[in-house]
């Protein structure tokens, strides 16, 4: 029984789906040995092609689309991609400007834009893509965090808050975001705030090494990065026993900061922060 190309095609999605690049490819390939202008497949073929770094091949197989629908934008998209990937960045300003010719209102070839502008460092053209993206679909977290970035590079912070923040409202539970707002609220000086983010980065993901380190240079500025380490690892073994309690954790610190003699009214203020005592921070 002969098969169709219409099953080879779903076959070669399901491999590409799976990482499975190469059995993909022939798969593709097979189906446009059955049928020659099958575009969804040279579109296909396009992606692995461009996943496995093969541009040349990824170009030509665009080309042959757009000879059978010069008009299909989702290919100038591919394109687009490409010549971003190979920076070449003219030519992929020049794909997405196709592609927003067909389709003006389309978020994600602003996104594309803004991303190109951000590699080239000419952050006014980039924030200027980002928003119009945003303009069109507000529900884009990637692109949230992506301004809330470069807002912090200009030092915009109240900027890049309320970026977070949007992030934070479309994706709660994301640990990234509450070591961003832990970040910029260290850079206001304002540690309570930061502290805040920083344990509810680690309550929702305990092994987040970074949001650990910010929080503890927090309590102990002098901290050197071997000590880190050491505690890092201690604090896996205490989120294990402890159900992931960071604030239990913390509260074990201090006490053990007090402890010690000649604490710095750094550590002294935020003993504070964690115990409530306003009168620490003045």
């Amino acid at each position: 029984m002969k098969m169709l190309p219409e099953n080879y095609f779903k076959t070669a999605n399901k491999l590409k789906d799976s990482g499975q690049l190469y059995t993909a490819m022939v798969a593709y390939q097979k189906v446009l040995t059955i049928k020659p202008d099958y575009v969804e497949a040279y579109k296909k073929l396009a992606e692995v092609y461009l996943l496995q770094g093969n541009f040349d091949a990824a170009i030509a197989c665009c080309k042959e689309v757009l000879k059978v629908q010069p008009q299909l934008t989702s290919v100038y998209l591919i394109l687009g991609n490409i010549f971003q990937e190979k920076n070449q960045f003219e030519q992929a300003i020049n794909a997405y400007f196709q592609a927003l010719k067909l389709q003006p209102n389309l978020a994600e070839v602003y996104v594309y834009l803004g991303s190109i502008y951000n590699r080239r460092g000419q952050l006014d053209l980039a924030i200027f893509n980002y928003e119009r993206a945003l303009e069109i679909n507000p529900n884009i977290p990637s692109v949230r965090l992506i301004l809330g970035n470069i807002f912090i590079e200009r030092r915009e912070f109240e900027r890049a808050i309320f970026c977070y923040q949007i992030f934070q409202q479309l994706e709660p539970e994301n640990p990234q975001v509450y070591f961003k707002l832990g970040g910029v609220f260290t850079l206001q000086n304002d540690f309570e705030a930061a502290l805040d983010y920083y344990q509810k980065s680690l309550s929702i993901k305990p092994n987040y090494q970074e949001a650990f380190a910010e929080l503890y240079r927090l309590l102990k500025p002098e901290i050197t990065e071997q000590e880190l380490g050491i505690l890092f690892t201690e604090w896996q073994d205490f989120a294990l026993a402890n159900n992931h309690n960071i604030e239990r954790y913390i509260d074990s610190v201090i006490e053990v900061e007090e402890g010690r003699s000649g604490a710095t009214p750094h550590r002294r203020q935020m003993q504070g922060v964690i115990s409530g005592d306003d009168n620490s921070r003045k």
